[in-house]
């Protein structure tokens, strides 16, 4: 068998026939219906028809008449084009106009194929002001490409009926126009024209009047999303009748609704894919993709190349380290993963390039590391300024270094978007076509944008391995031949359509286009109707019945409807309940009781967690599952409040009691807190050297420093005390369960008694250590209970950013200000507390009761307030918001 590709631009030799269609899609059908009736034929080789889009035959002629005469022009195709429009649109209105850019040269394709007045002969008076800057556009466009003897696609358009009369264009014997039920533009009427009177047979195939004389049954909804449900719901229904048929949904705004109908297909007609089950075979496609810098593939490629090699931050590190494109992913994943949650837990925000390439050969990323030190070698070598071929050469040698694409095997999906960026690689390099200054030597930012762009503006869709149901637009439906079509949106605001005003081209001048007149919308959607009319023998339809504000009815230009059935709110949600995969009950909410260990890890907190969420404390300390959020620029709240304890505990050490605070002045204690503060962060920049600018670091001194005076001075007013254990750690005993503590401080008063202190840089609070239901904040209760004897009191010491502070409670008065003893704190649930040591009575039966549960493994999801899940990392475990939406739909409590 002879194959043709479908995008070769080699123009067809003269004498052969050529099949014309307006959308690659079409073409692809036409290809594969010849393929079906050879085969059947028994044919076993045969020469493949010359079918095409016409704007890829356009093209092809483009490219060979520039090639094989001798032409002192150059062709410039779109995104060449597309880059001078942006370099003269910069130099007028600001940098990085892509896309006005993108529109401009859109209005100039819709001047010349409709061959309206030229922007420099536009009377002022027809103009305003943004079309005023368009014609200065439009005249610099021209001038340029005089000066540069270059030529676009729309000028070679102009040109060409002269070209195919001078002979200069080989031509076929005949061509055969098949989908293009809507009128063409002046241009391309000029150029069929002009091959008729070349001696070119020009047909147009159309459909028998009997084709377009079916009626469609309709179905109202109250959403469009309602729409596609039942058109998802009626296609799978036939499908399943009718295994062999081709089905489609048809839907005039595919572009603004791709991502919800994608979304409403995947609910519908693949629930196990919903809950992660593989999908065997595809059974849908949508004709419309996405922008290919939206494929994962394209988007880790994109971002590897913007990466600096001095220094990478946590989140584009994590986003490395997760890529299965990689060289060495099927052997290291799991080291992989292991090294993004060791840097999570222990780095700061921005990481050393060589301090983590050290790190990811330790934990046994030795391909990952390998490769990124190759990487690194070759890009602090790299050059700031070059051509773009030159930076396309670049990228292709930075990618091979790590070894990107030769991760992983690529399905047939990643293969064909592997083709694509080496297209747009292609085109890429072409830019030096445009001798644009800023091209020919372009610094590497300007290259990635350019490319980004390019990436942006290519849409990307897989090829239909022939799924049994196609979603597409209506122009591409046009011409088309299925066995059953759905049409959604037939109301009377899409069919027809508003009209759509180009915004640089003056109004009056846009009266030949029929997009831009209320009677040619009229007259393109009367076509389009009567066109997807007669793509199947069976028609659906709906349309959308809009909201109070706006009520909508179906079209007046449907004048045949068979019945319209009316559909019931909520129809649709409960069919897709009753259909979904069937989720398995649990019988309860445990897990295994804990065996008897020596230490359980996880300190107080374990009960903390217990306490806010039952479900929490198992996933967390049984499980292990952690949390890999990536910190935050600067130092972490983690680090920084590790950094206040080491301070403080360095400053007791040498200063021991209240007696000795009260001989610092105010100057020799702020000496004393800046060199403990300044030590404490030299120490840290020596093991995070990228975590902090000099700048940053002064000012993390000055804030740390101050704040600590400022707690040293309300210190100053307290009675006297001696500091008696500085972070020492201790076994706590729990109910059997056994923990390992640390209290802060424990001070030992001047009655002999002890407050056990506990420093905080975050958020605390008393209301915490509620006497009755659970306790969620138990570790002072806990260092409470532990020492013998009792301590007089616990408190929070409180070095926050917006203030310092003690909060906590006592035996009796301390004379401290925000220590209360237990009597006079008669608020809220502490009013039936009488004394200290009913109390903590009532926080070891509350301790005990938590660690009763830990230890059965209690694992209920049940958060003691809602704030407890705005910020849990395990909502897609627990699915607590699946549960509490279900509850609302079904009105229950």
């Amino acid at each position: 068998m002879v194959r043709r590709d479908k995008e070769d631009s080699k123009l067809m030799s003269s004498g052969e026939s050529i099949t014309l269609t307006p959308s690659a899609r079409l073409a692809h059908e036409l290809q594969t219906k010849e393929t079906q009736t050879r085969l059947a034929d028994g044919s076993q080789t045969w020469e493949t028809s010359a079918i095409m889009p016409l704007k890829v035959w356009l093209e092809g002629l483009q490219a060979e008449h520039f090639v094989t005469h001798k032409n002192a022009l150059i062709g410039l195709s779109t995104a060449q084009a597309e880059l001078i429009w942006q370099n003269i649109i910069a130099q007028d209105v600001y940098e990085g106009a892509t896309g006005l850019a993108k529109l401009a040269h859109s209005a100039w394709q819709t001047i010349v194929e409709y061959q309206l007045t030229l922007p420099d002969q536009w009377p002022d008076l027809l103009m305003n002001e943004d079309q005023r800057a368009y014609q200065r556009w439009a005249t610099s466009y021209i001038e340029y490409c005089q000066r540069h003897q270059l030529t676009d696609f729309p000028h070679f358009l102009d040109a060409l009926p002269g070209y195919i009369q001078s002979g200069l264009i080989e031509l076929p014997c005949d061509i055969t126009l098949c989908g293009f039920d809507l009128e063409l533009a002046p241009a391309y009427v000029a150029i069929f024209e002009q091959l008729r009177k070349q001696g070119v047979v020009v047909n147009q195939s159309s459909r028998d009047a009997s084709d377009t004389k079916a009626k469609i049954a309709l179905r109202t909804c109250l959403t469009i999303d309602e729409e596609i449900s039942h058109a998802a719901q009626w296609a799978k229904a036939h499908i399943e009748a009718h295994p062999t048929h081709r089905v489609a949904i048809v839907t005039p705004q595919l572009n603004q609704l791709l991502p919800r109908i994608e979304n409403l297909l995947r609910r519908v007609l693949d629930p196990p894919g919903l809950h992660l089950e593989p999908n065997a075979q595809a059974f849908w496609h949508i004709s419309l993709g996405h922008p290919l810098a939206q494929r994962p593939l394209i988007a880790d490629l994109l971002h590897l190349l913007n990466l600096k090699p001095h220094r990478i931050n946590q989140a584009d590190a994590g986003r490395l380290l997760r890529s299965p494109w990689l060289r060495g992913w099927s052997t290291e994943k799991e080291a992989r993963h292991r090294l993004i949650m060791t840097l999570n837990d222990r780095e700061p925000y921005w990481l050393d390039w060589q301090g983590l390439i050290k790190r990811a050969r330790k934990v046994g990323c030795h391909e990952w590391a390998k490769g990124f030190d190759r990487w690194r070698q070759h890009r602090l070598k790299t050059s700031r300024k070059m051509a773009c071929m030159d930076w396309s050469a670049e990228f292709q040698k930075e990618l091979s270094a790590v070894g990107y694409g030769f991760g992983r095997s690529l399905d047939s999906v990643e293969y064909q978007t592997m083709q694509h960026w080496h297209r747009i690689l292609e085109s890429f390099s072409g830019l030096a076509t445009t001798q644009i200054p800023g091209v020919i030597h372009m610094t590497r930012h300007s290259a990635l944008a350019q490319l980004r762009n390019l990436c942006s503006q290519m849409l990307f869709r897989e090829q239909d391995v022939g799924a049994p149901l196609t979603v597409m637009g209506v122009r591409e439906a046009m011409g088309s031949d299925f066995d059953a079509i759905w049409l959604s949106q037939l109301d009377q605001e899409s069919w027809p359509s508003s009209p759509q005003i180009d915004p640089f081209i003056p109004t009056s001048l846009q009266s030949t286009l029929p997009q831009a007149r209320a009677d040619g919308c009229l007259a393109i959607a009367r076509c389009q109707l009567a066109g997807l009319m007669g793509t199947a023998p069976m028609l659906q339809g709906s349309y959308s019945v809009g909201d109070e504000a706006v009520k909508l009815q179906v079209t007046p230009l449907l004048s045949e409807v068979a019945h319209i059935e009316q559909v019931t709110p909520n129809a649709v949600v409960q069919r897709q309940h009753e259909e979904s995969a069937p989720l398995e009950r649990l019988p309860h909410d445990s897990g295994p009781p804990l065996q008897k260990e020596k230490m359980t890890k996880g300190g107080v907190g374990l009960l903390n967690d217990q306490a806010a969420c039952p479900f929490k404390a198992f996933a967390i300390h049984r499980l292990h599952a952690k949390d890999i959020q990536p910190p935050k620029p600067g130092i972490s709240k983690k680090d920084r409040g590790t950094m206040v304890h080491d301070i403080l505990e360095y400053f007791w050490k040498e200063t021991v009691d209240s007696s000795g605070l009260a001989e610092l002045d105010d100057q020799a204690l702020e000496d004393r807190i800046k060199h403990h503060t300044t030590e404490k962060i030299s120490q840290y920049m020596i093991h995070h050297p990228q975590a902090l600018s000099k700048h940053e670091q002064a000012l993390e001194i000055q804030n740390i420093a101050r704040k600590l005076v400022a707690w040293l001075n309300i210190e100053r007013r307290r009675p006297p005390f001696v500091t008696q254990t500085l972070e020492e750690s201790v076994n706590l005993s729990v109910s059997g369960l056994t923990l390992s503590g640390k209290p802060d401080r424990i001070d030992q008063l001047a009655s002999g008694e002890r407050l056990v202190i506990d420093y905080k840089t975050g958020q605390a609070a008393i209301s915490k250590w509620n006497p009755t239901g659970r306790l969620r904040d138990g570790q002072l209760p806990v260092y409470a209970l532990t020492l013998e004897p009792p301590p007089a009191g616990i408190g929070f010491a409180k070095i926050a950013k917006d203030g310092v502070s003690f909060d906590g409670l006592s035996a009796s008065d301390l004379e401290i200000d925000g220590i209360t003893s237990i009597q006079d704190h008669n608020r809220g649930d502490f009013k039936t507390i009488e004394g200290w040591g009913q109390l903590l009575k009532a926080w070891r039966e509350q301790l005990d009761a938590l660690a009763d549960e830990y230890q059965a493994g209690h694992a209920a999801i049940d958060p003691i307030k809602p704030e407890v899940c705005q910020y849990c990392h395990l909502k897609a475990a627990c699915r607590i918001k699946e549960k509490n939406d279900w509850v609302a739909d079904n009105g229950e409590v």
